[in-house]
């Protein structure tokens, strides 16, 4: 019989294998070992810094009182207050339980906490370090 450790760590496995693309953890308080050591990962790290097109990305679990480039326009990715903290300009709360749990587009999720119009929205591409 296996264990629950076990049984959590192939659930794990069988989500990220239906994930297209490749997948990074920002380790947040809530991640434990199984989690962390899940196969299918192509990163875990407790902070990054990702750029896609033109925008700086900077990635953490907990919010940013400043960051790198932020008056550079780089954005502030976090999880972690679950919607309940009031975002500073170019920081945007991603946790799974603040939208509606699916990936949404980069630029539309940065015009709606940034408050900018931006032509030419285009998806996310996957991360790379």
């Amino acid at each position: 019989m296996a264990s629950r450790s076990t049984a959590r760590w192939l659930v794990i496995a069988d989500l990220l294998d239906q994930l297209h693309g490749r997948k990074h953890l920002v380790v947040g308080n809530n991640d434990n070992p199984v989690t962390r050591s899940s196969p299918g990962w192509s990163s875990v790290q407790t902070y990054a810094e990702v750029r896609i097109d033109d925008s700086l990305l900077v990635l953490c679990h907990y919010p940013f009182r400043t960051w790198r480039d932020m008056t550079k326009r780089a954005i502030n990715l976090h999880g972690h207050s679950h919607g309940r903290l009031k975002q500073m300009v170019r920081q945007i709360d991603v946790g799974a339980d603040v939208g509606s749990s699916v990936p949404i587009r980069l630029k539309r999720r940065s015009r709606k906490s940034v408050g900018e119009n931006v032509p030419n929205e285009r998806p996310v591409r996957e991360l790379k370090r």
